[in-house]
């Protein structure tokens, strides 16, 4: 997702969205009306991480109708809302959620990305430290209030919730993305390239990085070196090539390219 609030032609990794599963424990003899829904949310479960959201949808209902107070089939069920660009109806089963249990973390972490998506930034930071104090080792809920403050123009404290991030949890390769796009806004290429590194380091098909190291890379003057990550973004995602093309022609437009061989890139 290109962050239009950044004016460095950057992708910012996506917001991921906490899927919420609990370890169920076994329910007494004669209580099938739980079961189902348990069934139902499992079958669920197992359809949003194939990426069926619609079908992950129609599970959770189905659930809700033998449990409409299910806290789970509630966030879930918003979850698959929120990847099927539903944000209204996310935040509506997210606050249902809470409205239940308001100290779920995940549902709060999962409202303010939906809230972020929206760039209503006020309230989703509420929630993101809503998440944090219910959980101050929440590693997801530090990234996404850090993506949050970058678009909110604060980027000191985005890199501040990205170092902790990765503190939390070491091989988190969007966070060392993200700040690497914090660098860049900084002017400071030689940092956001080694974090681009690394989140290659730890997952090379990552897309997002890869062209964000392109871009850096092209700005440099190390046009070779771009090509091979140009090449291999789109390889990866054959649907990259027109994003990378916009970003690489306003990168020429801006003036910012180095050399004569950039422009030729992606042809």
């Amino acid at each position: 997702m290109y962050n239009r609030s950044i004016k460095a032609f950057l992708f910012r990794g996506v917001l991921p969205v906490c899927l919420w599963v609990f370890c169920l424990l076994a329910l007494p003899i004669g209580a099938q009306t739980p079961r189902l829904a348990t069934s139902y949310i499992s079958r669920g479960n197992s359809s949003y991480e194939e990426g069926k959201f619609a079908d992950a949808i129609s599970d959770y209902e189905a659930a809700l109708a033998f449990a409409p107070d299910s806290v789970t089939a509630l966030t879930n069920r918003g979850a698959a809302r929120l990847e099927c660009g539903d944000i209204d109806g996310a935040i509506a089963d997210f606050s249902a959620a809470l409205k239940i249990n308001p100290r779920l973390a995940q549902a709060y972490c999962n409202r303010g990305s939906a809230l972020t998506s929206l760039r209503r930034f006020e309230e989703a930071l509420d929630d993101f430290d809503r998440a944090i104090k219910l959980y101050p080792r929440y590693a997801l809920a530090y990234y996404d209030r850090g993506t949050a403050r970058l678009a909110f123009g604060r980027p000191n404290d985005a890199i501040k919730d990205f170092d902790t991030a990765i503190e939390i949890k070491p091989g988190y390769y969007q966070a060392f993305n993200n700040r690497g796009t914090v660098w860049f806004t900084f002017g400071d290429l030689d940092r956001a390239v080694e974090d681009f590194d690394r989140a290659l380091a730890l997952n090379p098909a990552y897309v997002p990085a890869r062209g964000n190291r392109c871009l850096v890379r092209l700005i440099q003057g190390r046009n070779d070196e771009a090509r091979l990550d140009c090449e291999a973004a789109v390889r990866q995602d054959p649907s990259f090539r027109t994003t990378l093309e916009k970003q690489i022609e306003g990168l020429r437009v801006s003036g910012r390219l180095k050399g004569q061989g950039a422009d030729k890139e992606m042809r």
